[in-house]
This record gives C-alpha cells, structure tokens and sequence, in this order.
C-alpha cells in the first residue's frame, strides 16, 4: 500500500481533473510565505506527516503572508507524534460546514478500494465520525 502525505494526494488529484483547494507544499518559512503571497488571501499551513490527528497540533492558521512564515517557522523541526515536521501544505483558508476526505486503499486480496467522506461534523477525527 502506497503512504502518500496530503501535498502528495492533491498532486494525484490534480492530474485526475478532481477539483483541489489553492496550495502548494512548502518547506521552509519563505516558501510558506510565498504561497500565501500568490493565493491572496488568508492560509491554512498543515504539517505534512504520516499521522492522523494533525489538526490538533499540526493546522495552523495565518491571515497575512508574514503570520504564514511565522507559523511555519513555529512549526518546522517540531515532533508531532513522533514524527519530525519538514513540510508544510499550504492552502486557501476556505472555512465550509462541509469536509470532505478522499481516500483510497485495497482489499487484501489487491482490489482497489475507494473511499469518500462528506461530514458535516468537520475534519478533525474524521476516521471517529461514522462511529
């Protein structure tokens, strides 16, 4: 099974002609300011890491492109479940009632398994929500 970080994801998405929010993946404070520069508008800088539950303490919100470099360098080197944070994905801010989570896997018999979540309960934890 392939592990893919959310940057990675959106990349695939992107050459599947899936509608994707405005971002780019940066790695280092000056990159996280540059995007926010081009988008324009308030950003959302979500650490790139193999872990669920980010968005606790890896999703960082920033108005102005120099809060983007500064979040990003309050988060670049940190340890986030064990995990050392490098990258950055760096979207639009664009606040909805609806998340939606794509995902896709397979059977252990090699199938290709596809997932899609639409949750009006929000994003964090989305794995909790159909419990």
């Amino acid at each position: 099974m392939a592990r893919l970080h959310e940057h990675q994801g959106k990349a695939l998405f992107k050459i599947a002609k899936m509608p994707i929010p405005q971002g780019d993946v940066a790695g280092t404070p000056e990159e996280a300011r540059t995007i926010a520069e081009k988008i324009g508008k308030p950003v959302v800088i979500k650490v790139q890491i193999w872990a669920g539950g980010r968005g606790k303490r890896g999703v960082k919100f920033a108005d102005t492109p120099e809060e983007a470099a500064k979040v990003a360098a309050s988060l670049l080197g940190k340890t986030i479940k064990g995990l050392l944070v490098e990258r950055f994905w760096s979207k639009r801010n664009s606040l909805s009632t609806r998340n939606t989570t794509r995902a896709s896997s397979s059977t252990p018999e090699g199938r290709p398994l596809s997932v899609v979540m639409f949750s009006t309960e929000g994003g964090m934890d989305i794995e909790a929500v159909p419990r």
